[in-house]
């Protein structure tokens, strides 16, 4: 789990994230990252129904990710919201290419 501060919860934070964000692409993931101002970075994840229609599944990706994500967050910059968006293909994927695939994706948004 993530600490409290490091979560993006709120409606209208995903929306300014969706709207005002940045996006880059991996094999199995993509990511929204916008500025937010203050001093932690804050992460949501957002698994579609296209991936599978059970919420069982969804949950269970959303934990995997936040698992991938916890030890990196020490070396993340501050002060960026980031949206974490699986596609189909990362329920396939292996642990160590799902985790590569998250490296790839915050050094390319240079907030790693």
């Amino acid at each position: 789990m993530l600490p409290s501060k490091n979560r993006l919860v709120s409606e209208r934070e995903f929306r300014r994230v969706y709207r005002k964000g940045a996006t880059f692409f991996s094999d199995y993931l993509l990511i929204k990252i916008a500025p937010n101002n203050s001093d932690y970075t804050r992460i949501g994840i957002v698994v579609s129904k296209k991936i599978s229609k059970k919420a069982v599944v969804r949950n269970a990706i959303k934990r995997s990710i936040r698992e991938l994500i916890r030890p990196m967050l020490a070396k993340i910059k501050r002060g960026y919201d980031c949206i974490l968006i699986p596609k189909k293909s990362y329920k396939l994927a292996k642990v160590s290419e799902k985790k590569r695939s998250i490296d790839i994706l915050l050094k390319r948004s240079k907030i790693y």
